[in-house]
């Protein structure tokens, strides 16, 4: 975060250098070409410079602006000297300078924060569209956990009904030939009885 501010104070720091360089050059034109109006080309130089850079770039270029103007408009560029008309068009000049940095900025400063609130709201809406993605995602994950434990709990009901069938089936004929254990002819049918038993108890656990 420190660090990101600070990038941002270097690159805000080059813009409002770069504006001042380019205010500069703006003067320079003026006056080579002689351009009788110059204020409305440095206003401009300007007012791009706060949009762009900020109030920084807008002070440096707008002192640039005015130390023109009261070069432009003194007499014979002594910057000291000047009449009662171009004196009175300097302190606009130097009004519409300081009017100029202050509306425009806070107009920049504005656009700024409703841009930063857009972003900081799309950044919520995206949050919450994941977190929104994640419980769909967990709802699921719940229902088929929901649906294996139904199929486990039914595979157990359906094994232990048929595997206890024969269980008790085997076990009743242990029953009766104990109970008829001199009748060998009942014995020995029990006994393939239960061995047929304990063959279908044995396929069963190894379908399951």
């Amino acid at each position: 975060m420190r660090k990101n501010n600070f990038m941002n104070k270097i690159i805000k720091l080059k813009g409002s250098i770069l504006a001042g360089i380019i205010q500069i050059f703006a003067c320079l034109i003026v006056y080579k070409f002689h351009i009788p109006n110059p204020n409305i080309v440095l206003f401009v130089v300007l007012s791009a410079s706060i949009v762009q850079s900020g109030y920084l770039a807008g002070i440096i270029s707008g002192v640039i602006a005015v130390l023109y103007s009261a070069f432009f408009f003194s007499t014979d560029h002594s910057w000291i000297f000047y009449t009662p008309i171009n004196r009175d068009k300097l302190c606009v000049i130097v009004l519409g300078v300081i009017s100029n940095i202050i509306l425009v900025g806070n107009l920049q400063e504005a656009n700024r924060q409703a841009e930063h609130k857009i972003a900081k709201l799309e950044s919520e809406k995206k949050q919450k569209k994941k977190e929104l993605e994640q419980q769909a995602e967990l709802h699921k994950a719940l229902i088929a956990a929901d649906t294996a434990n139904r199929a486990k709990s039914t595979f157990l009901l359906n094994m232990s009904h048929d595997i206890r069938t024969p269980l008790n089936g085997i076990m009743g004929l242990l029953k009766i030939n104990m109970a008829h254990s001199d009748d060998e002819e009942l014995v020995r049918e029990n006994y393939k009885e239960m061995e047929k038993a304990a063959n279908h108890l044995l396929s069963l656990i190894n379908e399951k």
